[in-house]
């Protein structure tokens, strides 16, 4: 999924390519998280439905906070195509792949973000990520 990434990333692909993206196989453990839609009302989902996959999201946080804190790396894999790895591990139908998640014991952890320090992207600055009150009138970001 690595290779067949690569063009949607234009004059950059070969920077994509120096990117370390595997985790899945040296990483001790990876978790596939599943999210099941209720089949009836749940309290807090009944006019934002996307509540229960928020919910699922915010756990996976902890355990990344978790981890870090146990001195664990923890790593997202987000290049996977979700209906492949449900067929892989049999899922049951109505069943929604959020995560896959390779944790594992590390040799240390980067002092800044990775993507920042191969200048990849760069942090955003504080004042473009937080709004008070509202957003300005007559902007559209």
């Amino acid at each position: 999924m690595n290779t067949a990434a690569q063009p949607a990333f234009g004059d950059r692909k070969e920077q994509y390519a120096q990117l370390k993206l595997e985790g899945i196989l040296e990483a001790a453990l990876n978790i596939a998280v599943f999210y099941k839609p209720s089949a009836g009302p749940v309290l807090g989902q009944t006019s934002m439905k996307e509540a229960g996959v928020y919910s699922v999201v915010c756990a996976i946080q902890n355990m990344w906070l978790m981890s870090r804190a146990l001195n664990i790396g923890l790593g997202w894999v987000s290049i996977l195509d979700p209906e492949k790895v449900s067929r892989i591990l049999n899922a049951p139908p109505g069943h929604r792949l959020v995560a896959y998640l390779c944790i594992g014991y590390t040799d240390g952890f980067y002092s800044r973000p990775e993507l920042e320090i191969l200048q990849w992207d760069q942090r955003r600055q504080r004042e473009t990520a937080i709004r008070y009150e509202s957003y300005p009138a007559g902007r559209r970001e």
